[in-house]
């Protein structure tokens, strides 16, 4: 950490310079940007780039300190002037022979490091040996600093070419930390540090180091991770502190508003500040300025400027720029959602008095931006200023969200018999199961809260509420069809948020049931409604999306789901949703296993699990957990698989819940990745038996397909069939003419098979499909062909990032060996001993022993340490 950072997105950069060396029409090249974003080592690169092509180097770095005598940075270069009294220009003549000569005869480039510093005579130097060509010169200069004549006049009279060097882009952000690290980055840790320095290389490093240092940057099951905010070092706030220094009022007092406020739109702090005096901060580098729709605003120039101001004002001049801040908003009008929880925050941080539906209209807005903690003290603040059972309501509609569900549960009980009529009652009703069922896994105990309430409330609008409720806790715990027959009638007549919930669900268990095209017909439906709908209740869009990606996966279409759940991904990690964020973390998880990659798999199923694992959610939770199992004996891991699987009993939620299918399916997987085929095919038959009597046609079509790749085809082959009429899309169809080609050692078929699920960018199950193609004809004698086969099988299974299954072991292998001969040598593989083969297969230790004296004559190899690497995947 403590050393240089690996130079990353800078090729544009390195490419014009490169130009500029070969073309020899410019003797010169500036680098041109903000303070910190890493033109010095652009400028060392650029160096090496130069010595690469046998020229010379030299470098000089000006400063503060040598601005105050004549050719003070350059000094370092130069010999003794040769006594009192000579004239400045022989002195310069000098100079120039003496820098030149410092090439030995080659071609001298020239770094000169923050050229805004020279002094006059050391600038002169520079550009008479940049016109003379004496030298090439490279410079970087600040963009916000004003830098001497002759330094701008390098560019301005054409004798160098000025290359802005950016800050860097996110991607390249996450590149710079991944190599920094040695590891990858969760997304909500890339996009902290992406926001707070603003692709700043300098305060990037800083960020990063101070993180190292205080432990709240560390590595997590693989993946580094911000557990908590990173408080600035000193470094870093010496760094921030000497770019605002020299700053008085009143522009000290615009910047400080900036602080607490930003953005203030412009005619806000001319209250404070007069225009020429705003358009010196913004010429100063230290404000931005522009528009947000028609509204002219200002900004601070980076976003650390604020942390630093605001960790640095004193508490009771905090108070008083609050104070300020909230008069001027209100003087000018709050005419924007975001000005009045702006506003309400500032009143709230001065105890200024308000009223409670004030509070409350900010705490709501503040809970759809996903800032729980401000929505949490708002709430809190309309309880204190009397805001009755709707601020009570509001303020454990807050702690659900925060992952208090124990909490939230307590006092919703409390507040329910305190409901004066039926809309208070639904309020409650709907947040307690939410609570009961996202929160506790409690779905039996969230039926029961819906059954006494529906005893009760009359309203015909408030009982579609709690019939969608009902549809909600029966789709989740596994109930598909009565979910179906509960919400199907409500979708003919519910309207505002009501449908969209009740659209969500349905949709929902539709593509369970696999009819895809009711599924999306619902979604749309759905979608149109929400659309119209203001605020918070847009969120309702980001689940319709969720359940529009299932479709799309079901379906086959794998590359349109993972671009529309990437897309949903990266904009809730920008806007702090963490709800959204875990959501779409769990669903490209699945998407990653639907295509194979098992790293990206176990990648996004932490980043799920660990997401809602902080806010005590705890059934989708568990959710991703069966994923990361699955991701890891895909990848070969048996010990990485029952660690999944081991945290996810320690929750003790009900086995009976919708995900209890994929637990099965994980717990299969985990099976075959410690050796055990037989105990895999209890778990799969288990799973595709309980998702046939869910109505989960999607699902058992995933567990009999299991089946069938791991030997069991002739068993799984005549339901899938049934299952490829029933599940609309391409992928039910491909999984079963894939059974019928195992079973008919269909050399041919196996091929068409692998090329259908390439297509669809299933790239484990075209692996597969083409292994076995191969294996069928090496057995047939058809070498060529097989050996064909075998290397677009290899091609397919690398996209696989290290995907181990059976029909990818040693594809050779398989053609040498029966499958009880594989299914020995894998046990073998993994660690058993003879007595524990035997008891696994059901068969005697001296059957195990000669199946392994046959593997090991077929293979070539000596003894049992061996077989690993001889069962390897290709």
């Amino acid at each position: 950490m403590a050393g240089t950072w690996a130079l990353v997105g800078r090729r544009r950069e390195l490419e014009r310079f490169r130009d500029v060396l070969a073309a020899g029409e410019r003797s010169a090249v500036v680098l041109a940007g903000p303070e910190g974003v890493g033109k010095t080592r652009l400028a060392a690169e650029c160096l090496g780039i130069a010595e690469g092509r046998g020229m010379a180097t030299a470098r000089v770095k000006a400063s503060h300190t040598a601005r105050s005598l004549p050719l003070g940075a350059l000094a370092p270069l130069l010999p003794p002037h040769g006594g009192p009294g000579l004239e400045p220009a022989d002195m310069l003549r000098r100079a120039m022979d003496a820098i030149a000569a410092l090439g030995g005869g080659k071609k001298l480039v020239l770094l000169v490091d923050d050229a805004h510093l020279l002094d006059d005579t050391s600038a002169t130097l520079v550009y008479q040996l940049a016109a003379t060509r004496s030298v090439f010169v490279l410079a970087t200069v600040r963009q916000e600093t004003t830098a001497p004549d002759a330094v701008v006049a390098l560019w301005k009279d054409d004798l160098a070419e000025r290359v802005e060097v950016s800050p860097l882009a996110p991607g390249h952000v996450e590149a710079v930390l991944t190599a920094a690290l040695g590891g990858p980055v969760s997304a909500a840790t890339l996009h902290e540090l992406t926001e707070r320095s603003a692709g700043n290389t300098l305060y990037l490093r800083e960020l990063v180091l101070a993180g190292r240092e205080s432990g709240a940057l560390a590595e997590e099951d693989g993946i580094w991770r911000l557990s908590r905010s990173v408080v600035l070092s000193s470094r870093l706030v010496e760094l921030v502190e000497g770019r605002l220094s020299g700053v008085a009022d009143p522009a000290r007092k615009v910047i400080e508003a900036l602080a607490f406020g930003e953005p203030l739109g412009v005619p806000c702090l001319l209250m404070v500040i007069d225009r020429p005096g705003l358009e010196s901060l913004e010429n100063r580098g230290l404000v931005a300025v522009a528009y947000n729709g028609r509204r002219l605003e200002v900004c601070l120039a980076h976003p650390l400027y604020g942390e630093v101001l605001r960790d640095r004002i004193p508490a009771m001049r905090a108070q008083a720029v609050l104070a300020a801040l909230a008069d001027r908003v209100q003087s000018v009008g709050a005419r924007r959602r975001e000005d009045a929880l702006r506003f309400a925050t500032w009143r709230l941080a001065t105890g200024g008095d308000m009223a409670p539906d004030v509070m409350m209209s900010a705490a709501v807005t503040a809970r759809a931006r996903w800032d729980l903690g401000l929505a949490a003290r708002l709430a809190e603040a309309a309880v204190r200023a009397g805001g009755g059972f709707d601020a009570a309501l509001l303020e454990a509609e807050v702690a659900l969200l925060r992952g208090r569900g124990e909490d939230a549960e307590q006092t919703l009980s409390a507040l329910l018999p305190l409901a004066a009529d039926d809309r208070q009652r639904v309020r409650v009703v709907s947040a307690r199961v939410d609570n009961l069922v996202r929160s506790l896994g409690h779905t039996a105990a969230a039926l029961q809260v819906l059954r006494e309430a529906e005893a009760v409330v009359t309203d015909p609008a408030g009982r579609d509420e709690l019939a969608v409720k009902r549809g909600f806790a029966l789709h989740m715990g596994g109930r598909l069809a009565e979910a179906l027959e509960v919400l199907d009638p409500l979708i003919a007549r519910a309207d505002g948020p009501a449908f969209g919930f009740a659209c969500y669900t349905a949709a929902a268990c539709l593509v369970r049931a696999g009819r895809l095209r009711e599924a999306v017909a619902v979604l749309d439906r759905g979608a149109a409604v929400v659309d119209l709908m203001p605020g918070e209740e847009q969120s309702l869009a980001r689940w319709l999306t969720a359940v529009r990606c299932a479709a799309l996966l079901a379906a086959g279409a794998i590359a349109d789901a993972e671009r529309l759940a990437t897309a949903n991904h990266t904009e809730a990690v920008a806007r702090g949703s963490v709800g959204v964020h875990a959501v779409f973390s769990q669903i490209l998880a699945r998407i990653h296993l639907a295509v194979g990659d098992v790293t990206a798999a176990a990648r996004s199923a932490r980043e799920s699990r660990t997401l809602f694992r902080e806010r005590r959610y705890l059934n989708p939770a568990r959710t991703a957990l069966t994923y990361l199992a699955q991701a890891e004996a895909l990848a070969g891991s048996a010990d990485g698989a029952r660690a999944a699987l081991a945290e996810l009993e320690e929750m003790g939620l009900p086995t009976e819940a919708l995900n209890a299918v994929e637990l099965r399916r994980a717990r299969g997987w985990a099976q075959v990745a410690g050796g055990n085929l037989a105990g895999a095919r209890a778990h799969l038959v288990e799973s595709a038996t309980l998702a046939r009597h869910q109505g989960d046609l999607v699902w058992e079509s995933d567990a009999l397909h299991d089946l069938a790749r791991l030997g069991w085809a002739a068993e799984a082959e005549p339901r899938l069939h049934d299952l490829a009429v029933l599940v609309e899309g391409d992928m039910a169809p491909a999984r079963a003419r894939h059974a019928t080609a195992l079973v008919a050692h269909d050399a041919e078929a196996l091929d068409q098979v692998a090329a259908a699920f390439e297509a669809m960018g299933a790239l484990l199950l075209a692996a597969e499909a083409a292994a076995a193609s191969a294996v069928v004809l090496r057995r047939q004698g058809d070498v060529r062909r097989a050996a064909g086969l075998e290397l677009r099988a290899a091609e397919l299974a690398r996209g696989c990032h290290g995907a181990v299954t059976p029909p990818l072991r040693a594809i050779q292998t398989q053609a040498l060996l029966s499958a009880r001969e594989i299914e020995v040598a894998a046990l073998a593989a993994a660690g058993l001993a003879n007595k524990e083969i035997a008891g696994r297969l059901n068969v005697s230790v001296r059957t195990v022993e000669n199946h392994l004296q046959r593997v090991y004559e077929k293979l070539g190899v000596a003894r049992r340490a061996d077989l690993a690497q001889a069962l390897t995947p290709v």
